[in-house]
């Protein structure tokens, strides 16, 4: 029973405490939160590569691309299978070159040395 008491006088403390003015905090909380705004202006990407990740997230090539042309992939990823899209779809590689075919569904239509044709990201993609 002493112990409602005790707690109801704490949570009291603890409230007058949070409502005190505070003494030099202010200026440690400025300056503190001026340090990551300047590094995250630094941190921001470069005009042309803000671009480049529009274009492709809008399905548009980001680099200058024609049907024919050979194009690396840059990072790994998914690709699926133009002919039977129920098909699984089989992992490219860095370092691979495809033959780019074209665009279809925002990615990019490519195809390999087989010439099966299948569909992988444009940022996935670099020029070849």
């Amino acid at each position: 029973m002493v112990t409602r008491p005790l707690f109801a006088m704490a949570l009291v403390a603890g409230l007058g405490a949070c409502s005190s003015p505070p003494t030099e905090e202010p200026a440690a909380e400025a300056s503190a939160s001026a340090e990551p705004a300047a590094t995250e202006s630094a941190a921001a990407p470069a005009p042309a590569s803000s671009d480049a990740a529009t274009a492709a997230s809008n399905g548009e090539p980001p680099f200058a691309v024609k049907a024919g042309d050979t194009v690396k992939v840059a990072k790994q990823a998914e690709c699926f299978e133009v002919a039977d899209p129920a098909a699984t779809p089989w992992t490219m590689f860095p370092g691979v070159t495809v033959t780019y075919k074209g665009a279809q569904d925002g990615k990019a239509k490519v195809a390999g040395i087989s010439g099966t044709e299948c569909l992988i990201p444009w940022e996935a993609l670099a020029p070849g």
